[in-house]
């Protein structure tokens, strides 16, 4: 055998083993690692009902989403990579940072902030304001649905019905809007419709494969208002 006959094979062989060597480095990257995490609050009580998205930087077909449970847990599998986490819950700030995926992993507890509630601090300062002024002071009656160009906002609120139940409930009071059995939304049969519940994209309704009951576990009070989208534009899309 020539010189250039072996050095030909070698070289089939060197190409075959790099082109090896490249896609069981590419199979490793996309197999996917069971991720374990919990949300909180800052005085360590679960948060339940949270969504928690990952969103891969660099490709978005690696991205998912998941969902805490009534002991704030979630889990869902990942490919190793980079991941912008961002977590909604309702009456907490959106969290939003950055994490290195490298293997199985508990990441342990992610802690949220409280928003702060306007309705409870206007509370306040019309309460200060009566005691300085010695004055009664009596709240102006308005209907808790109002309609604008782009959307449709049903203050919960405002809307005695509402009292005591849950996003369940609050959404079978809004006018057009559909709750089926299995907690499928709709609005006059049209399920493109995007909520937002206190100003927020509600990933509630489509994260859990048990929505009904998911709704049925976010009590009333802690909603202030949902907004309805009839006809979401790209900045609505979660």
């Amino acid at each position: 055998m020539s010189h250039i006959e072996i050095t030909r094979i070698f070289g089939k062989k060197t190409i075959g083993l790099t082109f090896f060597l490249g896609a069981t480095v590419m199979m490793n990257a996309q197999e996917k690692q069971s991720i374990k995490g919990k949300i909180t609050d800052q005085n360590g009580a679960v948060v339940p009902y949270a969504s928690i998205e990952f969103n891969n930087k660099t490709n978005t077909a690696l991205s998912d989403a998941s969902m805490s449970d009534d002991s704030g847990s979630f889990a869902l599998n990942l490919a190793n990579g980079t991941y912008q986490v961002v977590i909604d819950a309702v009456n907490f700030k959106r969290k939003t940072y950055e994490i290195e995926i490298q293997g199985a992993a508990n990441i342990g507890n992610i802690v949220l902030e409280p928003e702060t509630s306007k309705t409870a601090n206007n509370s306040k300062s019309s309460s200060s304001e009566k005691q300085i002024a010695e004055v009664v002071i009596t709240a102006k009656s308005s209907a808790p649905y109002k309609v604008e160009l782009d959307k449709k906002t049903y203050n919960v609120g405002q809307d005695i019905s509402s009292k005591g139940g849950t996003l369940h409930d609050v959404l079978n009071n809004v006018p057009s809007v559909s709750v089926e059995t299995d907690g499928s939304v709709s609005m006059r049969g049209n399920s493109n419709v995007k909520f937002l519940i206190n100003g927020k994209p509600s990933s509630v309704l489509g994260i859990t494969d048990d929505i009904s009951a998911a709704l049925k576990s976010i009590p009333a009070d802690q909603i202030d208002r949902i907004e309805i989208i009839s006809n979401p534009s790209s900045k609505f899309e979660a």
